[in-house]
């Protein structure tokens, strides 16, 4: 859908992220970690698109003590690249589910550049939210996610509460 588009209004932008972060919500009650999310493996189940799927659990892993390096460069989070922790963490869900969202709102991903420069302002999360491009809200809670300290980004129960969220201002 996002490749047909660009970009999504919020409210259509919504009813996939809620989908996409309950399928999370579910992997992370039971202990997996998706460590691989991105457009690319949430697919629609229906023409309509009103249903998606969370798919290619490839290097999906348990909740500490795996070590894993894979994953795509511009949905990794800061602490995995810098190696500062390779353990498998859910907040490294939580960062992947900010650059989404960013990518569904804005129409190009959060971090733009070669390999390495996309590398380099991932680590220092440093990233731009383009004027008039989305609400307060979508804006408060695309911060709340991208924090370079894995300890200090919201948790998935707290973001599923957020106001933008559950569409409230």
């Amino acid at each position: 859908l996002l490749n047909e588009k660009g970009r999504l209004d919020e409210d259509s932008a919504r009813e996939i992220f809620n989908q996409v972060v309950k399928a999370i919500y579910c992997c992370h009650n039971n202990q997996i970690i998706h460590r691989d999310l991105k457009p690319e493996n949430i697919l629609f189940l229906d023409k309509e698109h009103s249903q998606v799927k969370v798919i290619d659990f490839g290097i999906a892993g348990l909740f500490k003590g795996e070590i894993i390096k894979a994953g795509s460069l511009s949905y990794m989070p800061p602490e995995v690249l810098s190696g500062m922790n390779y353990e498998s963490h859910p907040c490294i869900d939580i960062w992947s589910l900010g650059c989404v969202l960013y990518e569904m709102i804005v129409g190009e991903k959060v971090f733009k550049g070669n390999a390495d420069e996309k590398k380099e302002k991932i680590i220092n999360c440093k990233y731009l939210i383009p004027k008039s491009t989305m609400s307060i809200e979508a804006e408060d809670l695309i911060s709340k996610i991208l924090i370079k300290q894995a300890n200090k980004r919201i948790l998935l129960k707290d973001l599923m509460n957020h106001p933008w969220v559950l569409n409230k201002k």
